[in-house]
């Protein structure tokens, strides 16, 4: 009896290993992707909510654009004019939920536009390449009247 209990917990450890190979083989994010979440909210009175229907940009590698003074123009949904030239991003979505969750390049510089639905009001920020999946987590709360 001792030598079946023996083998089966050597079976359950064999297991066990292959198991943690097959998850890191299956790893979230993918190697050359790291998570980013947006979230965006308003502040009426002393509440603060979720500005549904803000619109979120994302753009890849504007390294000198690290902030919106350095465009010619925003044109709305998305596109801005820098030197007559249209900078588009690369994905765009409206705000549904309590926060916009997706995955991006960690070798590629992400800049990240943000147009309220509840104020004309947009702000932009941009993160370098770091090659490394640290994830990106943005919360933008902005405040009445402005």
């Amino acid at each position: 009896m001792k030598k079946l209990f023996t083998l089966f917990l050597i079976i359950a450890c064999l297991l066990t290993c292959h198991a943690c190979q097959q998850d890191d083989e299956d790893r979230w994010p993918p190697d050359d992707k790291r998570t980013l979440e947006v979230f965006v909210y308003y502040r009426q009175g002393n509440e603060m909510r979720v500005d549904y229907g803000a619109k979120i940009y994302l753009y890849y590698d504007c390294e000198e654009l690290y902030n919106l003074t350095d465009f010619d123009e925003y044109q709305g949904n998305g596109l801005l004019m820098k030197d007559g030239e249209p900078i588009t991003p690369f994905c765009g979505a409206v705000l549904v939920t309590d926060a916009f969750r997706t995955l991006v390049d960690k070798d590629r510089t992400v800049s990240i536009l943000v147009e309220s639905a509840v104020q004309d009001r947009i702000t932009w920020t941009a993160f370098p390449s770091m090659g490394i999946d640290t994830p990106i987590k943005l919360t933008w709360i902005l405040n009445e009247g402005m």
